[in-house]
């Protein structure tokens, strides 16, 4: 399910509005690794509503999959989507090509819900810890096999660390660089985390 996001422009303005999750896929399905043709990079940079509503278009699964991984909400995934992608259209003459677009996209939601995480965890005055887990225990045993019931269980700072590494493949020198955090915070995040899953769906 993805967030529906819709480009508009008004002098230069670049807005995203978040709607409610389509019932048909969209585009985009590739993920981050879908090719951005030249010609609508072009476009979307003289600020052609048609080629950014493209990218969106081409991306937006993959963007909304990130920030519901790394969130655990759909309404706060909607949010990080939001955000990325405002950044991202708003930056578009920042992109010099080192990488694929995408990469750069995913880079830039990656950040942006990070920064989510982070400022939620001050919200809850930084007592979140990988012990904790945020949903009950689910007496159905199918529940005790789904990776996803379970992830949604791990704190919001460990489960986007585990998910950044594992999932999307940053380093643990990255990871710690967005979190403004030691390398051997990412590392024991991992760690405990793979052990509180471990042990959840023995």
């Amino acid at each position: 399910m993805v967030a529906v996001v819709k480009v508009v422009g008004d002098g230069g303005h670049i807005e995203v509005i978040s709607a409610v999750p389509p019932a048909e896929p969209v585009r985009g399905q590739a993920g981050f690794g879908q090719p951005l043709p030249e010609s609508v990079l072009r476009a979307a940079r003289a600020g052609d509503r048609n080629a950014q509503g493209e990218i969106y278009r081409l991306y937006a699964d993959a963007v909304y999959t990130l920030a519901l991984r790394t969130t655990g909400c759909s309404e706060q995934a909607q949010d990080v989507a939001h955000d990325a992608f405002v950044n991202g259209l708003r930056g578009l003459n920042g992109y010099r090509g080192d990488a694929p677009f995408g990469m750069w996209l995913r880079q830039i939601t990656a950040r942006v819900a990070v920064a989510h995480v982070r400022k939620q965890r001050v919200g809850l005055g930084g007592a979140e810890e990988v012990g904790e887990y945020t949903q009950p225990l689910h007496e159905d045993p199918a529940a005790g096999c789904d990776l996803q019931h379970q992830l949604s269980r791990l704190p919001a700072q460990t489960r986007t660390v585990l998910w950044l590494h594992l999932a999307e493949g940053y380093g643990h020198e990255e990871i710690a660089r967005m979190f403004g955090k030691s390398v051997s915070f990412s590392k024991s995040q991992v760690a405990r985390s793979l052990g509180r899953l471990r042990q959840w769906m023995s």
